[in-house]
C-alpha cells in the first residue's frame, strides 16, 4: 500500500470517528477534526489533490464566511477577548474548503456515513435512557432532562431529527423489506425519544424539512398536478383544523399577537418556552433598534445589552414567565435565534451572510437533486430559527460536516 492510498483510507476513518464522538466528547471531537485537517495537508502535499480556487469559489468561501465574518468584526472592534469564537467557529472555516479540495466518496461510503451518525446518536440516546430510565417513563423536568441528556435538549433534539431522517433514506435505499422494517423501528424510537424530551422546535423543523423538501421535489420534476393538489390539501387541511378546533385558534392568535400563555391553562412544559422567548426576542429587538445596531451590528459582547433588558422590574412577567418556574436571577439567556445573534453580533452584514449560506446550501441541493442534503439544509436552518445552533461546537461541527459533505464530497454519479 502506497503513502497514498494510506491517506486516503486515514482520512475516511477519521471522518467516521468525527461522527462516532460528535455526540459525546467534544474535546475529543476537535482533537479529530484537526486530525482529519492534518491528514488533508499531508494528502495534498503528497499530491493527491491540488487545491483548486475554481472548486471552492463561490459555495466553499460563502459557507466558509460563518466563521471569517467573526474575525472581521474581532478585528475591527478590537474585541480581541472573544477570539475563542474563531476557535469554536473553526470548523465552519475549514471543513467547506478543504472538502471542496478533498475526496469524492461514492453511495456505498456515503451509507457508512450516515449510518455511522445514525449509531452514533442512537448510542448516545439508550446511554441516556439507561442511565436515566425517567426519560422514557415519567415526565421529569426540563432542568432534569438537560443535565441528563449529552447535550442540551434543543440541539439533542435536533441531533435525533436528523438521524432520524437519514434512517428513513438508509430505509429506503435497504433491498429488503425486512431491512425496511428494522431500521424503521430505529426512526420510531428516535421520534419516540423526541416526544419524550419536549423538544418542540426539532420536531416542527422535522415536518417543515420533509414537507418543503417534497414540494420543491415536485416542482423540480415538474409534477404540476400533484403539487397543485398537494398544495390545495394542506392549505384545506389547515383551514379545517383551526376552524374546527377552537383550542388551536386561540393558540395561533396569542402567538401571532406575542400575548403569553397562562400557566393554569397551558402545561407549562410546553408553553414556558414560548413565553421565555417573546421577553428574549423583544430585548433583542431593542438591542437592534438602538443607535442603528441593525446595520453595524451591537457586537460580540452584546449579551451585555440583553442581560441589562432582562433585570428590568417586570419585564419576564409581562411576557407570562413566572419566577416560580425559572431561575431568573442565575441564568443568562442568548438571543435564542442564530438569526438574531449574529445580526447583534456582525450587523446586517452577518445577517446577509447567514442568509447567503441558507441560499447556496440549498441552490446546490437542487442542482445536485440531493433532496436529503436540502432537506438537511431546512431541518437545522428550520431549529435555528429559535436556537443558537451555529454557536455551539456539536451544532458548528453537525452543520460544517454535512453541509460540506453533501454538497462536495459525494461523487456525482
Amino acid at each position: 500500500m502506497n503513502i497514498k492510498e494510506l491517506l486516503r483510507r486515514l482520512q475516511f476513518v477519521l471522518l467516521l470517528l468525527i461522527l462516532v464522538t460528535l455526540p459525546f466528547v467534544t474535546v475529543l471531537n476537535s482533537a479529530l477534526i484537526i486530525s482529519w485537517a492534518v491528514a488533508w495537508v499531508l494528502s495534498l502535499i503528497a499530491g493527491r489533490f491540488q487545491f483548486d480556487v475554481k472548486k471552492t469559489w463561490p459555495e466553499a468561501w460563502i459557507f466558509s464566511s460563518l466563521c471569517l465574518i467573526y474575525l472581521v468584526v474581532i478585528v475591527l472592534r478590537m474585541q480581541w477577548d472573544f477570539g475563542f469564537i474563531i476557535e469554536k467557529k473553526f470548523s465552519l472555516l475549514i471543513l467547506p474548503l478543504m472538502m471542496a479540495n478533498g475526496d469524492r466518496y461514492d453511495k456505498k461510503q456515503v451509507l457508512i456515513v450516515l449510518a455511522t451518525f445514525v449509531a452514533a446518536v442512537g448510542l448516545s440516546e439508550i446511554r441516556a435512557a439507561i442511565l436515566h430510565p425517567e426519560l422514557l417513563t415519567g415526565v421529569p423536568s426540563t432542568a432534569d432532562i438537560d443535565s441528563w441528556l449529552p447535550m442540551r435538549r434543543p440541539y439533542f433534539g435536533m441531533y435525533l431529527m436528523t438521524a432520524m431522517l437519514f434512517t428513513f433514506y438508509l430505509a429506503l435505499q435497504a433491498k429488503t423489506i425486512i431491512y425496511r422494517a428494522a431500521i424503521g423501528l430505529i426512526a420510531i424510537a428516535f421520534a419516540y425519544c423526541t416526544f419524550m424530551i419536549f423538544t418542540k422546535m426539532a420536531i416542527g423543523s422535522f415536518i417543515i424539512a420533509i414537507t418543503a423538501t417534497f414540494i420543491i421535489w415536485l416542482a423540480v420534476e415538474k409534477k404540476y398536478l400533484a403539487l397543485g393538489s398537494f398544495l390545495f390539501a394542506i392549505i384545506l387541511g389547515t383551514t379545517l383544523l383551526i376552524t374546527l378546533n377552537d383550542d388551536l385558534r386561540t393558540i395561533i392568535v396569542k402567538i401571532i399577537h406575542r400575548d403569553g400563555f397562562d400557566y393554569s391553562k397551558y402545561q407549562w412544559t410546553y408553553f414556558l418556552s414560548m413565553n421565555m422567548r417573546y421577553a428574549i426576542w423583544t430585548c433583542s429587538a431593542e438591542l437592534l433598534a438602538q443607535d442603528y445596531n441593525w446595520l453595524t451590528g451591537y457586537g460580540l459582547d452584546h449579551q451585555v445589552g440583553l442581560d441589562l433588558c432582562y433585570a428590568r422590574p417586570g419585564m419576564w412577567e409581562s411576557f407570562g414567565v413566572i419566577p416560580m418556574y425559572l431561575d431568573i436571577g442565575n441564568s443568562v439567556y442568548n438571543a435564542h435565534s442564530e438569526y438574531l445573534t449574529i445580526w447583534l453580533d456582525a450587523g446586517i452584514i452577518g445577517l446577509l451572510a447567514l442568509l447567503a449560506v441558507v441560499f447556496f446550501a440549498c441552490r446546490r441541493a437542487i442542482k445536485d437533486r440531493n433532496y436529503l442534503y436540502l432537506a438537511f439544509v431546512i431541518l437545522f436552518f428550520s431549529c435555528c430559527l429559535t436556537e443558537t445552533c451555529l454557536s455551539v461546537q456539536r451544532g458548528i461541527v453537525l452543520f460544517a460536516f454535512f453541509n460540506s459533505f453533501f454538497a462536495f464530497a459525494i461523487k456525482k454519479d
